[in-house]
């Protein structure tokens, strides 16, 4: 666990630090893919729920949910990297999922990653 938290560490310390993130950098995971990819993911999935069902005795998740709980793992490594006790920067999930989906609407071509990071800038965790 501590080896992956690092990992996504130095991802967020390389992406907050150039703009746009995605530029040269690898991302890994949904953060790579593009704004409007999230868009498609998140049509028909309302919003702020996890979408879930049941099949094969398993419960799986709606692709909305992978791409917001990403954005939470790459906000609690930029949060652990910084050392920001107490900071939450996601009020509510229905308000953060539909930042996001406001923001990726407006930049369709833009990765997911970078609307992570404009989040955290809009709440002044990043500059």
């Amino acid at each position: 666990m501590k080896v992956f938290l690092g990992f996504l560490a130095a991802v967020a310390i390389i992406c907050f630090s150039h703009n746009p993130a995605s530029a040269k950098y690898a991302i890994r995971g949904v953060g790579g893919n593009t704004c409007g990819a999230f868009i498609v993911a998140s049509q028909g999935s309302p919003i702020g729920k996890a979408g879930k069902m049941q099949w094969d005795n398993k419960q799986w998740y709606t692709e909305n949910e992978l791409y917001v709980e990403w954005a939470y793992s790459f906000i609690t490594s930029v949060i652990l990297d910084q050392d920001m006790k107490d900071t939450d920067p996601v009020k509510d999930s229905p308000s953060f999922d539909l930042w996001l989906r406001n923001w990726c609407t407006q930049h369709p071509t833009n990765s997911f990653v970078d609307a992570v990071i404009a989040f955290l800038r809009s709440e002044g965790v990043l500059k």
